[in-house]
């Protein structure tokens, strides 16, 4: 298990950060999807790229859903597990880019997921 307490770290880091940042992208690939496992993040541009975003997902939260809404105070970026689909959406993630709203849903999704 990744301690939950690095990855609202992280959370707080990225919803903090002001464009991408190549330190926190090394942070983020340094985190294991669990004991043992290989690092979450072997795209080390999450911060900067939809494509290195949306592979860590797939990565990090195999199965799990995700859109994007644009509105004028912010991008969301709603995700929610495969066996959630009659619930609300239960992680948002919301700031001035997409890279980063997503990245914000995915941890929170990883922190719930740990929080159990």
């Amino acid at each position: 298990m990744t301690n939950p307490t690095i990855l609202r770290e992280l959370y707080d880091r990225v919803a903090a950060a002001e464009g991408p940042d190549t330190d926190l992208d090394d942070e983020i690939y340094r985190v294991p999807v669990k004991a043992g496992a290989d690092p979450i993040g072997w795209q080390r541009n999450v911060t900067a790229s939809l494509d290195a975003v949306e592979a860590l997902r797939k990565r990090f939260l195999p199965g799990w859903s995700m859109i994007v809404d644009i509105f004028t105070d912010g991008i969301y970026a709603f995700i929610w597990s495969p066996t959630n689909k009659a619930q609300s959406m239960i992680s948002i993630g919301k700031t001035p880019t997409e890279e980063r709203a997503r990245l914000l849903a995915i941890l929170a999704a990883k922190i719930a997921m740990e929080e159990g």
